[in-house]
C-alpha cells in the first residue's frame, strides 16, 4: 500500500517525538551518571535532530517542487493547446473584460480586421461596429444579463470597408470578475448567396405572378397559396377566400378518385402528368382544365404545387373541329363519289356516243375507199394515188383515236378493275404507262392469290392512288424506273411506288408534285389508310400507302375515335 508524503512525515515526526523523549534530560540523568557523557550525548542529540529535521524538509521541499514542476507542465501544455485552438479557430474570437473592452483575440481576427494584436487590446468591441446608435449600445448592456446571444450586425475593417457578421456572445466569470468571449464569422458569401435565393426567390414569385396558368400551393389537403391567374380562373376575388379550403370544392365529384390516386403517388415524392380534369368555379360553373402536381415540401409546407389551365374554350373548339372535319370528310366522300360516277358517265358517253361515231366514221372511210377503187378507171391515176394516201392516213388517225378514246374511258372508269379485278388492273395500267412513257415498271406482288377481290371502294381507292403516283413520277421525278410492290400484309393492303429520279425538296414538293400528293393523302384518308413518304434529292420519291383492308366509312371511324 502506498503512503501519502504528508502521512510519512507525520510517522516520522512521531518517531522521533518518542525517541526525543527516550532521550530526554530526566531518563538520561537516572541511566547515566557522568556528567561530560551526558553532554555529549546532549550534543549528539541536538545535532541529529537537526540533520533529521533537514532531511524532512529536503524532502517535504523536494515533493513540493515535483509536483509544482508537473503542475507548471500540465499548465503550460494546457495553455498551449487552448492557444493552438484559439489561433487554428476559422472564426474571429475576442476576449472582452467586464467594459466590453477586448484583452485577447486570436489570429484569424487579426487577419480579417486587419488591426495588430497591441492595436486591439482595451478597444470596446462596439468600435467595430460599422453604425453605432443607442439602441446598439444598450444590447452590449443587455449581453450581462444573458447567458448567450447571437446577432447578425455590419463591421469595419481597418480600410474602413465594411462586411456583413454573425456574432455569437457569452459571458462568463473567473476569479469574480466578469469576461465575455465573442466568436465572430464573417458572412459575405452566406449574405450573397442569401440575395442571391432572395433574388431568385423574387422572380420566381414574379413568373408565378405574371403566368397565365393557375398555381397554388396545397398543404395536407387545404390550399395555403394561390396565384393571381388561378384565381381568375376560378372567378376567386381574394386569396383569403381559398386559403384553408379544401381542394375537393374545386374539383368535380367524378374526378374526386382520379384526385386521390394522383395524392397517392405525390405522396411518393413523384410527380403526375398532364391530365383533362373538370373544376368547378367560384360562380358554379364546370370549365375543364389541364391539371398536373409536383411534390412541395419546404419549411412547414408539406404538399404540392398544382399548376391548372382553362383549356374549355379550346376543347370547345376543337370538339368544332373535329364536327368541321367529319363534315368535310363526309363531303370529300361524296365528291369523290359523284366523281367516280361522272368518270363512269363520261366513261360511258365516249366509248358508247363518240366511240360508235368515230367506228361509223371509220366505216364511212372504209366505203369511201372501195368507191374510189371501183370508180378507178374513171379518174386519172394522179387523183387516185393521192385520194388513196389521205384515206390510208383517215383510216390511221381515226383508228388511233378510237385507241385513244377507249383508254381514255378505261382509264375514267376501268372496264378490267370490275370485271378481273385489282391485281390485273394494275399490271394492265403498268404496262400502259410503260409504253406511253417509256419509263421501266418493275412489278412485285406479295398476295397468295391474285385473283382475290376487296372491297370495291378500296380497289378503286388503291388504283387511283397508283393512277396518281405514275402521273408524279411520269411529270416530275425524271425516272428512268419505278417499282411497284403490291403486300397483303395481315388486315392490311400496302402499295409502294417507289422510282430513282430527282427526289423531292425539303418542303415536300416539286413543281406541281403537291397537289398530285393531297389527291392521293385524300383517296386514302377516306379509307383510313396512312401515307408515308420517303424522299431524297437525287435520289428519288417512296411512297407507301397502308390501307386496312376491312372498309368502313371515315365519317364512322372519326365517331367512333370520339
Amino acid at each position: 500500500m502506498k503512503i501519502s508524503a504528508p502521512l510519512r512525515i507525520s510517522l516520522i515526526y512521531a518517531i522521533f517525538g518518542v525517541l526525543w523523549i527516550f532521550f530526554s534530560d530526566t531518563i538520561l540523568h537516572s541511566v547515566i551518571e557522568d556528567k561530560t557523557r551526558i553532554l555529549e550525548f546532549e550534543i549528539f542529540k541536538g545535532w541529529f535532530f537537526i540533520f533529521i529535521t533537514a532531511l524532512i524538509l529536503f524532502f517535504l521541499i523536494r515533493d513540493y517542487s515535483n509536483k509544482r514542476d508537473k503542475l507548471e507542465e500540465e499548465l503550460k501544455y494546457a495553455e498551449s493547446i487552448w492557444k493552438s485552438i484559439f489561433n487554428s479557430a476559422q472564426e474571429c474570437i475576442f476576449i472582452g473584460n467586464d467594459e466590453i473592452k477586448i484583452i485577447d483575440c486570436n489570429k484569424k481576427a487579426i487577419e480579417v480586421y486587419g488591426y495588430t494584436k497591441e492595436e486591439f487590446i482595451n478597444t470596446p468591441l462596439i468600435n467595430l461596429r460599422a453604425k453605432i446608435d443607442e439602441n446598439i449600445k444598450n444590447n452590449y448592456e443587455h449581453i450581462r444579463n444573458i447567458d448567450f446571444k447571437t446577432y447578425e450586425t455590419i463591421h469595419l475593417k481597418k480600410d474602413k470597408s465594411e462586411f456583413p457578421v454573425e456574432v455569437n456572445a457569452s459571458l462568463f466569470e473567473f476569479k469574480g470578475k466578469e469576461f465575455a468571449v465573442f466568436s465572430i464569422k464573417d458572412i459575405s458569401e452566406r449574405e450573397k448567396q442569401r440575395n442571391k435565393i432572395k433574388f431568385l426567390l423574387d422572380r420566381f414569385r414574379l413568373v408565378v405572378e405574371s403566368s397565365p396558368i393557375g398555381k397554388y400551393i396545397v398543404n395536407e389537403g387545404l390550399i395555403e397559396y394561390m396565384n393571381k391567374s388561378g384565381m381568375e380562373i376560378l372567378k376567386i376575388e381574394n386569396l383569403e377566400d381559398v386559403k384553408g379550403k379544401e381542394i375537393w370544392s374545386f374539383f368535380h365529384k367524378d374526378f374526386h378518385n382520379i384526385i386521390k390516386e394522383r395524392i397517392k403517388i405525390l405522396n411518393e415524392n413523384k410527380s403526375v402528368p398532364v391530365i383533362l380534369e373538370k373544376m368547378i368555379r367560384a360562380d358554379g360553373k364546370v370549365i375543364l382544365a389541364e391539371v398536373m402536381a409536383v411534390p412541395y415540401n419546404e419549411e412547414n409546407i408539406k404538399g404540392a404545387l398544382v399548376y391548372f389551365n382553362d383549356v374549355t374554350k379550346q376543347k370547345e373548339a376543337e370538339v368544332e373541329i373535329r364536327e368541321i372535319n367529319k363534315k368535310l370528310t363526309t363531303l370529300t366522300q361524296n365528291l369523290m363519289q359523284i366523281r367516280e360516277e361522272e368518270r363512269l358517265n363520261i366513261s360511258r358517253e365516249i366509248h358508247d356516243e363518240l366511240g360508235q361515231q368515230l367506228t361509223a366514221l371509220k366505216m364511212d372511210i372504209t366505203f369511201f375507199e372501195k368507191m374510189i377503187e371501183n370508180r378507178k378507171s374513171e379518174i386519172s391515176d394522179s387523183l387516185y394515188n393521192e385520194s388513196k394516201s389521205e384515206i390510208k392516213d383517215m383510216l390511221r388517225i381515226s383508228e388511233e383515236t378510237i385507241k385513244t378514246i377507249r383508254r381514255i374511258a378505261t382509264e375514267l372508269r376501268p372496264g378490267i378493275l370490275e370485271k378481273l379485278g385489282l391485281i390485273d388492273s394494275i399490271k394492265w395500267y403498268a404496262e400502259d404507262f410503260e409504253k406511253i412513257f417509256k419509263i421501266k415498271v418493275i412489278q412485285k406482288y406479295q398476295i397468295e392469290n391474285n385473283s382475290k377481290r376487296y372491297n370495291e371502294k378500296i380497289e378503286i381507292a388503291i388504283f387511283r392512288i397508283l393512277q396518281e403516283s405514275l402521273t408524279n413520277v411520269a411529270r416530275h421525278s425524271n425516272a428512268s424506273e419505278v417499282e411497284i410492290n403490291l403486300l397483303d400484309e395481315n388486315e392490311f393492303l400496302i402499295l409502294t411506288v417507289k422510282d430513282n429520279g430527282i427526289g423531292m425538296g425539303q418542303d415536300g414538293s416539286t413543281g406541281g408534285k403537291g397537289i398530285g400528293l393531297t389527291g392521293i393523302k385524300e383517296r386514302a384518308k377516306l379509307v383510313n389508310g396512312e401515307l408515308e413518304m420517303k424522299t431524297e434529292n437525287g435520289k428519288g420519291t417512296e411512297i407507301r400507302v397502308k390501307i386496312p383492308k376491312v372498309y368502313f366509312s371515315t365519317s364512322n371511324f372519326d365517331e367512333m375515335s370520339d
